[in-house]
């Protein structure tokens, strides 16, 4: 798998050619001046080294055997695991079919395009007045293999993302009966930037969350997905 890039709605941009897995979240605009732009008669071609280097671009890792890659270690300091951080310990099934050993293997795995506009969309929120010191946490997404079960039950794709209510106190809440007015807007908006990011699988218990609709067994998280 080649280095791929992704834009802030994570639509497949193109590749460097460079077989190192790498994922690399840009815009539409960067990408162009650089690439796009260079292709064709008396123009000196693509310069991937400026794309790397612009302030646009966010290298988000390698993906896994999978092709995902984690939500955590895309290497934004605003993303974390849930609670104490510690990724869930597991045995799964690897692509040649046989079975590798219990070990920490996390559920924050995703496709490359929900990487890219997740981390968008987590750049662009924290970007507004009083959310630049603002972490968000992410609880359920995929397992490292997506079809392994971890009693996610629409999780088997790497487009889904199970998240606790953001607070206004800069905590989190599990439970959408404490949440005050001003939680439950803080929570909507940085969904209806998700939204922006085709973001469209997005779910609360009776749709109490601004930017949701009801979906059963969502009163201690919301759901997130493409």
């Amino acid at each position: 798998m080649f280095g791929d890039y992704y834009n802030e709605k994570g639509a497949y941009l193109g590749s460097d050619g460079i077989d190192d897995k790498r994922v690399y979240q840009t815009t539409d605009a960067a990408y162009d001046a650089n690439v796009t732009s260079m292709i064709g008669e008396d123009q000196s071609g693509p310069d991937y080294e400026a794309l790397k280097n612009s302030s646009d671009t966010h290298d988000l890792g390698t993906t896994n055997e999978f092709g995902l890659i984690q939500l955590t270690k895309m290497g934004n300091k605003h993303i974390e695991n849930y609670k104490d951080g510690v990724e869930d310990t597991y045995s799964y099934v690897n692509k040649n079919g046989k079975t590798v050993a219990s070990g920490k293997h996390g559920d924050d795995w995703v496709t490359p395009s929900v990487g890219a506009a997740f981390n968008a969309a987590v750049n662009e929120f924290v970007a507004k007045d009083g959310n630049s010191n603002r972490v968000i946490q992410v609880n359920d997404a995929s397992a490292f293999n997506p079809l392994h079960d971890l009693d996610h039950k629409t999780h088997f794709t790497g487009e889904s993302i199970d998240m606790p209510f953001l607070k206004t106190n800069g905590t989190y809440s599990n439970s959408i009966s404490t949440l005050t007015k001003a939680d439950k807007e803080l929570t909507g908006s940085f969904i209806a930037i998700l939204s922006q990011k085709g973001f469209s699988k997005n779910y609360s218990d009776n749709g109490i969350i601004p930017n949701t609709v009801h979906s059963d067994g969502h009163k201690d998280h919301f759901h997130v997905g493409k």
